[in-house]
């Protein structure tokens, strides 16, 4: 799931952000907490409340909702961190 892109820009961190929460809604956790921990090699600081912070901007409250959830269920951390 979403292993195209990632494998293409493996550095690009909003695809890994989108595998995590995909996979997090699919119930497939533990591919999910990997895409986590990889996320945190990208962006050691990366907690769900600065992708809030972050995308609040951009995402209607209702998506911005259901993508944070998908974060949290990965195992993402919640307190604030360094976003980018």
């Amino acid at each position: 799931m979403g292993g195209t892109l990632v494998g293409e820009l493996p550095r690009y961190n909003m695809a890994t952000r989108i595998k995590v929460v995909i996979c997090s809604y699919l119930g497939r956790i533990e591919e999910a907490r990997g895409g986590v921990r990889r996320l945190l090699e990208l962006q050691p600081g990366s907690r769900v409340a600065g992708f809030r912070a972050y995308a609040e901007t951009f995402l209607a409250p209702d998506t911005l909702a259901e993508y944070t959830e998908g974060l949290r269920k990965a195992g993402l951390p919640e307190e604030w961190g360094r976003f980018f």
